[in-house]
């Protein structure tokens, strides 16, 4: 599931895997830098993707990359 979002984006597993009710999500690593890539399998979820590209960070994570149902965010701390 997530194999092709690795490959592509050059991230390196950094967690187990999170599933929620609308999305699974996977800690990373990206050129050394800490994210999240998140495989979206709810309609909401997925157009909340574009939204928060959109804010570009403001009030959210920033996202990374996007590709379809998959975004790569900047990982929360805190």
């Amino acid at each position: 599931m997530f194999e092709p979002h690795l490959l592509r984006w050059g991230l390196v597993p950094d967690g187990d895997p999170i599933t929620t009710s609308a999305a699974r999500l996977l800690p990373v690593v990206r050129s050394g830098e800490p994210a999240m890539l998140k495989l979206a399998f709810e309609e909401h979820e997925r157009s909340g993707g574009v939204v928060m590209e959109w804010w570009d960070g403001e009030g959210a994570a920033r996202v990374l990359a996007r590709d379809g149902d998959a975004l790569l965010l900047e990982r929360a701390t805190g």
